[in-house]
């Protein structure tokens, strides 16, 4: 499960939208690009937005926990 850890939120966004932008698609969308191009090309309307409505980002252990289906105890 990936998760953009830090103290700044926006900052984390940010971070994930550039290096897990083509999270979305799934294996097999991503099987078939044939290279940087055609991930380029197929994440250019995935907005940061959208990239963090899939992937925790922040420093919020509950975000982590709820997208994972965990649960924290003390």
């Amino acid at each position: 499960m990936p998760v953009c850890w830090g103290p700044d939120r926006d900052e984390c966004i940010g971070r994930a939208h550039e290096q897990f932008r083509w999270f979305g698609g799934g294996w097999k969308v991503n099987a078939e690009l044939p290279g940087t191009a055609g991930f380029a090309g197929a994440t250019g309307l995935v907005r940061p937005e959208d990239v963090a409505g899939s992937i925790p980002c922040g420093d919020s252990a509950d975000a982590v926990a709820e997208t994972g289906n965990f649960t924290l105890s003390p």
